[in-house]
């Protein structure tokens, strides 16, 4: 079955979902959740996830949100280039920078470029 991607199409974290789908070279849907119009708030969004961000995966019968989520099933399930490290030690290594990034950098980056591309 072929997986869905629910969220807009130019977001960072849907873009993310897209370029790790790529890398294993798999077909997806891709379904546009209007954040800005904030259709990602809706009934029908939160039905699918209950925080009402994107993106949103659907795979197999399984509905999975948070970017790194899903970004580590995609590695886990499709065949193709691994994104993980090989060993445990540089896992451990790898998790806290996507935690930083999760958690402090991507706010930071797009309030950087919203402010640069809309002038103060």
């Amino acid at each position: 079955m072929k997986p869905t991607v629910y969220g807009a199409p130019l977001s960072a974290l849907v873009r993310s979902v897209r370029m790790a789908l790529s890398e294993k070279g798999m077909e997806y849907d891709l379904v546009d959740v209007g954040v800005v119009h904030g259709e990602c708030k809706g009934v029908q969004h939160l039905a699918r996830n209950p925080f009402g961000k994107v993106p949103l995966f659907d795979h197999d019968s399984h509905s999975i949100y948070e970017t790194s989520a899903i970004v580590r099933y995609i590695d886990q399930v499709f065949d193709g280039p691994s994104a993980l490290a090989a060993s445990a030690a540089d896992q451990a290594r790898m998790n806290p920078i996507i935690s930083i990034i999760d958690n402090y950098g991507y706010q930071a980056i797009i309030l950087e470029i919203r402010i640069y591309a809309v002038g103060n």
